[in-house]
């Protein structure tokens, strides 16, 4: 929760220099955005590890739930390693998406469940969770960091 926080404020300050809609087309930004974070949710859902990774910008930072924050090459290896090792069903509920300039963040719920290819109870989920968004040199948008909390669903 605590780092949650943390990325938190530093998305709002990293906008709060900017003009809170600077685009030309932000109509075209968001559904640009909407795309790469769709590819992030399929690629992710269907094992695909490489177009997992492909919805970030090389220096990408992922900074899971209990555990440390990875980048970069550790992201890579890390994304591998998950999707290796568990099957992945998510969705993601859209709760807010601020456009300044070159950047966005996209505040997201989600509900997900992680089921161990070695066998084992699936972990069912759901959350809360922020991405910071980077448009590049190519016009294209990228994660640039992705952090979410989260906890069992309730029973009942």
């Amino acid at each position: 929760m605590f780092r949650f926080c943390i990325c938190a404020a530093l998305a709002v300050g990293l906008l709060a220099g900017c003009a809170a809609n600077d685009s030309p087309d932000p109509a075209a930004d968001r559904a640009a955005i909407r795309e790469v974070l769709d590819q992030e949710v399929q690629a992710g859902s269907a094992g695909d590890a490489d177009g997992f990774i492909a919805a970030f910008s090389d220096d990408a930072t992922v900074i899971p739930p209990g555990a440390p924050a990875v980048s970069g090459d550790a992201f890579r290896q890390w994304a591998r390693s998950f999707f290796e090792q568990v099957d992945v069903q998510v969705e993601y509920e859209d709760r807010q998406i601020i456009l300044a300039d070159d950047h966005a963040i996209h505040h997201y719920g989600f509900d997900w469940t992680i089921t161990p290819k070695a066998g084992g109870e699936p972990l069912v989920e759901s959350g809360e969770g922020l991405h910071i968004l980077r448009r590049a040199e190519d016009g294209s948008w990228r994660i640039t960091h992705d952090v979410w909390n989260a906890g069992p669903q309730p029973e009942g």
